[in-house]
């Protein structure tokens, strides 16, 4: 699966994360994907998509693992996508 279809798929799966596209669109290295608003109103479920205060709010990483919604982390698991942390705001994927 390239890119662009792995976008598509996070965007169809996670209709309430925004402005999920291609790193290079806002300055980051190219080739990942930029995760939208995951960490500032993207839900899933209702709960944060990212939250980099998830080690002392979900310690047990039963919600996030690194601050990444474990339903997000799968889907990007199986593209060949991980998530990284850029700042508390600002979550990116890239290939594995």
């Amino acid at each position: 699966m390239n890119r662009d279809q792995a976008i598509e798929n996070l965007q169809e799966v996670f209709p309430d994360i925004d402005g999920i596209r291609p790193s290079e669109e806002l300055g980051y290295s190219a080739g990942g994907i930029f995760l939208g608003d995951c960490a500032e109103g993207g839900t899933i479920d209702g709960v944060s998509a990212c939250n980099y205060n998830a080690g002392f709010s979900d310690p047990e990483e039963t919600i996030w693992t690194l601050g990444v919604h474990n339903q997000l982390a799968s889907l990007l698991h199986q593209l060949g996508y991980f998530a990284e942390c850029q700042d508390p705001g600002t979550y990116l994927a890239w290939e594995i």
